[in-house]
């Protein structure tokens, strides 16, 4: 079979907790995606895939935290992605997300480093990256409130029922990074100076931050002066994880409540977009929250692979647009 020497279009939602990649050609053949980069301690231009990476034992590559871009270590995390997508010989386009930080600066700062690692690059907003993928999985019947729950940051917008690009995006501090420190003080007074790195704080956020009623034990080995202890924190986890759903709650005030008639055409349905959608019970009690407030809320919704849209979305948009869409100039 004759190999493709079209551009390989490329997708990368680049987040501060998690990157995750999809790339193929312009007839969407042979797509891959790529949710995690693994690379060897001290070697950043080399990297494994899948069950490798137990085999060598292998750290994850930190995601680029947002908002403080360094541009070296940008430029080598960029290369790295540029690599796992394909060959030199191969042209590479690639449509990135924007940083969740907010910041003025940053797309421009992110698209001229892409621009040294990809043959062409473009940054668009995640949350329009996202509201693009929801195209294909949601027909909405009026306008509706999106909110991307990311690592740093909450993004909300107003997207209208025809779903063009969405309103401005407002970017509200708070997202789930914002849990970390609320659970490294609720572990600490379960095991007294308790050590705990930003690293394993995230990780068992990930593992078992949850809403749902029916939460099991959450069960974590502590190792402290040389005596093994198996620790439930799960209700330490349920007290910290729950300023989630307040932090969303005013996010969600602020935007409908910032004109007269943003909550009657747009309050009635809010969806959930990002990894902190993907926490177990987190659209019911959202849901019971906003029943408090005079908000005219029917349902809080969830969309399947609510954690890739604004990589499936980027997809899209690197496969819909033409050559000269590419020429941007920063």
């Amino acid at each position: 079979m004759t190999r493709s020497t079209a551009p390989l279009r490329v997708s990368i939602d680049l987040g501060s907790s998690a990157t995750r990649m999809c790339f193929g050609d312009a007839g969407a053949h042979e797509v891959r995606c790529h949710s995690t980069v693994f690379a060897p301690a001290g070697a950043p231009d080399a990297f494994v895939l899948g069950e490798e990476v137990f085999r060598r034992r292998l750290a994850p590559i930190e995601p680029l935290p947002a908002g403080l871009l360094s541009e070296q270590e940008c430029a080598i995390f960029l290369r790295l992605l540029r690599a796992i997508a394909g060959s030199e010989e191969r042209q590479a386009w690639a449509v990135l997300s924007t940083p969740s930080s907010g910041s003025a600066d940053a797309p421009e700062h992110l698209a001229r480093i892409a621009g040294r690692a990809f043959d062409r690059a473009l940054v668009v907003p995640g949350l329009t990256l996202a509201g693009i993928a929801l195209k294909d999985i949601l027909t909405p019947a009026r306008g509706f409130t999106l909110i991307g729950i990311g690592h740093a940051s909450i993004q909300v917008a107003l997207v209208e029922q025809s779903m063009h690009e969405p309103r401005e995006i407002v970017h509200i501090s708070g997202g789930t990074a914002s849990l970390d420190e609320h659970l490294r003080e609720e572990l600490r007074a379960l095991v007294p100076d308790l050590s705990i790195s930003d690293r394993m704080l995230g990780s068992m956020r990930r593992k078992y931050a949850s809403f749902a009623p029916s939460r099991g034990a959450c069960l974590v080995q502590v190792i402290q002066k040389n005596h093994r202890r198996i620790v439930d924190i799960g209700q330490a986890m349920a007290r910290s994880t729950a300023p989630l759903v307040d932090n969303l709650v005013a996010a969600i005030l602020h935007v409908l409540n910032g004109t007269r008639d943003a909550a009657a055409a747009y309050g009635a349905d809010i969806v959930l977009t990002g990894g902190g959608a993907l926490i177990p019970g987190i659209a019911d009690a959202l849901l019971g929250a906003l029943a408090a407030h005079e908000l005219p809320v029917e349902n809080v919704i969830v969309p399947d692979n609510a954690g890739e849209l604004v990589m499936r979305g980027g997809f899209k948009v690197a496969l819909m647009l033409t050559p000269e869409h590419w020429d941007v100039l920063v």
